[in-house]
């Protein structure tokens, strides 16, 4: 295995590390009562799709020569893979207007000044739907910043060996 496959693996191992230790935990569990939209969760499934196939791509990328077609192939797939980090990030943003979408259509609708324990009902249908708004920002942040920490180490690794072909 080479240094910029390790590096990916280390990555990944360190990320599904930390996935084990909240579902010991039960966070997911929570995660998936909470976030009542479930991007949350969408946006999990798919870092550890994009997560597989970009230490895949790097395995097979940093083994191929240069003149193999399969490499040539195989590099035009980098560029898909950065814009994935930016659609992960999209998820989490649509979650958050969705959340902010809940916390202003259910609760206020029914809101009655005059009534204490409907004030009540809101405060927490508010906070419902706020948990939902910030549990999808940073799962679809942390994500991203995954996906973008691993194909910078493909690039990295991409650019040194341009350089050495020349």
């Amino acid at each position: 295995m080479n240094i910029t496959t390790m590096r990916w693996w280390i990555i990944f191992c360190a990320s599904m590390f930390m996935l084990a230790i909240l579902a010991v935990k039960g966070l997911l569990f929570k995660l998936w009562g909470i976030d009542q939209s479930h991007i949350a969760v969408l946006t999990l499934g798919c870092y550890l799709a994009i997560s597989s196939y970009i230490g895949w791509l790097t395995y097979k990328l940093t083994t191929l020569s240069h003149k193999d077609p399969q490499y040539l192939q195989l590099r035009s797939h980098v560029q898909p893979c950065w814009l994935s980090s930016e659609l992960l990030m999209g998820l989490g943003m649509i979650g958050t207007l969705i959340g902010f979408i809940l916390m202003t259509g259910s609760a206020l609708s029914s809101f009655n000044p005059a009534d204490a324990g409907a004030a009540k009902m809101v405060i927490i249908n508010t906070s419902g739907s706020i948990s939902t708004a910030i549990i999808t920002t940073l799962t679809g942040l942390a994500s991203s910043l995954l996906v973008k920490i691993q194909m910078s180490n493909l690039g990295i690794a991409l650019e040194n060996d341009d350089e050495e072909s020349f």
